[in-house]
Parts: structure tokens; C-alpha cells; sequence
């Protein structure tokens, strides 16, 4: 695996070979283009509306003018998108290891992401899938996710809440545990008088106000979550700014993070700007080292 800067210039390179970034102004000005028509074509039905005086079919090409604005800017962005996954994304995934892959119409199944023991919800929503052996050894799989509750009143209205949005993994461990350990965010000390038994005390105060750890082998846990992989932990979540969980269970290692969706394009934005770039190498190389240093610390311990 290479580090950032290595991987750009990369990416860089095979940017500049398929032209996305002149692509990516062709389909914002085919876009623009397109929406102005829209705009022209919807103004004038409401101009005729009003000097017709049909103001009860006013608010309806209102409407139509918005939903062709809608739709002419999505065709171009969805061309777009489609392109800059499978030639940007791609080349950041496989530079950063490759022996993994990324396939933008792939998703995790649900099943696995069950497996996980998070949160119930209703609706289950993945893409962005990537696969593949970290470093050729750790069988691993990932990609965004979103899960939301479904709720209808008695009057038949149906209203969607979001219950997770982020990046969740699914690796494969060196060895069975022949047991569960829950790393879920810190709930506060109230929350800590109704977690019962299985609340593993750390030796870190600074792990223990961001998470809290929970298993009924407190020794287990303890031996794998070393000094060093909890201020892994720590360094991350302070640095970026978000929450994110992990669940161990039995030869299984899951990791959700709660954050907007990852290798998403934006129209407005260079094809292979920096920043946008760094964060999703970010989130993936989280994700790999931790399962790395968990897998390791495993495979060396008699556990």
C-alpha cells in the first residue's frame, strides 16, 4: 500500500490519460445547456398561463418547469458519475492496494451487515462495493450503506428516518474467538449504570470517553485492544470528527462509520480534487490498518 501523495500522482496520471476533468466540464456545460432550455420552455407555458388566465393550472407548470430542471441536470450528472467511479474510485482503491477492487453496481449483502448486531431498522440501501485480500491476506469487503425506519399513521402517510448512513466492512479474522465483542460509541456515565455485566472496564481514560467496550470475556477483549489500537481508535475519531462502531464476533471483524456518503462525484468540484480525494483515502485506509492491527495482535496472541 502507498501513501496519499503516491497514489494521486497516480490517479493523476490516469485522469489526465481518459481526460475525465475536460469530460466532467463537457457534461456540466451540456447540463447548463439543457436546464436552460427547461427554464425557457417552463417560463413561457406560464407566461401563456397568465395572459390566458388560467391561474388554476399556474402552480402545475410550475411544478413541471422545476421537475424537468430536476431531470435535466441529473441525466448529465448520472453519465458523469458513472464515469468518474469507474475511472477515478477504481484507480484510488486498486493504487491503494492492489489486490482490491471497486465495483460502483455491487452493494454488501444485508445479511452481513446484520450480522453485525447494530441497531433494527426497516429499509436497507447499499453501493460502492469494494473487495478484495488487504495486502493480499485479510479477506475483505465494503461499502456505504444506509438503513432507515419506515413508519405509516392512521391516516396512511408514510414518513422515512434515517438509522445509519455511513461506510461499514466486513473482514475475516486469523482466528474464531468463539465469542462477541461490541466497540459501540461512549453513552455517557448514566448509560453506564444500565449497561449491565458485560461492560469491559480499559486501561485507557481517554478510550473510555469515547467508547465504551462490551463482552463477556473481559479478558479477551482487554488482550486485543492494545495500547496502541485504541489510540488508533482515538486519533482517528478526534481528527475526523466522527462516530464509528465495531463489533467482533467469532472469525468476523465489522466496522460502521457514520459519515455522508464516500466516492460520491460533485459537478462543481475538479474530477480529481485533492481534498475530496484525501478524505475517501482516509476512511479506506482506516478501515484496512485497523483490521490489519486487530488481525495481527490476534494471530500473535494465544487466543
Amino acid at each position: 500500500m502507498k501513501n496519499f501523495n503516491q497514489i494521486y500522482e497516480k490517479i493523476y496520471e490516469q485522469a489526465t490519460v481518459d481526460n475525465i476533468e475536460e469530460k466532467r466540464k463537457e457534461y456540466l456545460k451540456q447540463s447548463n445547456k439543457t436546464k436552460l432550455k427547461a427554464l425557457i420552455i417552463g417560463g413561457t407555458i406560464c407566461i401563456i398561463f397568465a395572459i390566458l388566465k388560467l391561474f388554476v393550472l399556474l402552480p402545475f407548470a410550475i411544478i413541471i418547469t422545476f421537475f424537468s430542471l430536476f431531470l435535466s441536470g441529473s441525466s448529465s450528472h448520472n453519465s458523469y458519475k458513472k464515469e468518474y467511479k469507474s475511472k477515478i474510485i477504481s484507480s484510488l482503491v486498486t493504487n491503494y492496494d492492489e489486490q482490491l477492487y471497486f465495483n460502483g453496481d455491487l452493494q454488501i449483502p444485508r445479511i452481513i451487515y446484520n450480522a453485525a448486531e447494530f441497531e433494527g431498522y426497516d429499509n436497507f440501501y447499499s453501493n460502492d462495493y469494494i473487495h478484495g485480500k488487504i495486502d493480499g491476506i485479510i479477506p475483505i469487503q465494503l461499502g456505504d450503506i444506509r438503513t432507515e425506519n419506515e413508519h405509516t399513521d392512521s391516516d396512511g402517510n408514510t414518513t422515512y428516518t434515517t438509522v445509519f448512513r455511513g461506510l461499514f466492512s466486513e473482514a475475516t479474522l486469523s482466528k474464531d474467538l468463539f465469542n462477541i465483542i461490541k466497540i459501540r460509541s461512549d453513552k455517557g456515565k448514566l448509560a453506564k449504570l444500565f449497561s449491565g455485566k458485560e461492560q469491559v472496564e480499559m486501561d485507557s481514560q481517554e478510550f473510555e470517553k469515547y467508547f465504551d467496550v462490551f463482552s463477556s470475556d473481559k479478558i479477551l477483549a482487554v488482550r486485543i485492544l492494545t495500547s496502541d489500537i485504541m489510540n488508533y481508535m482515538i486519533d482517528f475519531k478526534k481528527n475526523n470528527k466522527v462516530n464509528f462502531e465495531i463489533t467482533l464476533k467469532n472469525n468476523h471483524m465489522y466496522i460502521r462509520i457514520h459519515c455522508d456518503d464516500m466516492f460520491e462525484s460533485s459537478m462543481s468540484k475538479n474530477a480529481i480534487d485533492f481534498d475530496t480525494l484525501h478524505k475517501y483515502y482516509k476512511f479506506l485506509d482506516f478501515m484496512c490498518e485497523l483490521n490489519k492491527k486487530i488481525y495481527t495482535v490476534i494471530q500473535e496472541k494465544d487466543i
